[in-house]
């Protein structure tokens, strides 16, 4: 239940930077201040964006799909790929002179 409840968490602050964003260009006030506006969109955006992608990972362990989304990917990741470890040998076919 907990994941359920941060997914809808981060869902919600996903939702609140979009409808600010979207209030700060009806605002006067970036024009008078374009370097605080550049710095409050900046941080809409990256709050935004990781709110919506943490959303889909914390929503994925609710599913089942791997043990979450999160610890799918880690182990992907630290699973050794047994193509790396062989060497390249050409077989017959590649090596015919044309």
């Amino acid at each position: 239940m907990r994941a359920l409840a941060d997914a809808v968490l981060l869902a919600a602050v996903a939702v609140g930077c979009v409808r600010s964003a979207r209030a700060m260009l009806r605002a006067s006030w970036p024009r008078r201040s374009p370097a605080a506006a550049i710095l409050l969109w900046q941080a809409l955006g990256l709050a935004g964006g990781l709110a919506a992608v943490g959303t889909l990972v914390s929503s994925g362990g609710e599913q089942g799909v791997a043990g979450g989304t999160a610890s799918g990917a880690i182990s992907a990741v630290a699973r050794p790929n047994p193509a790396a470890a062989s060497p390249n040998v050409c077989s017959s076919v590649d090596s015919v002179d044309r």
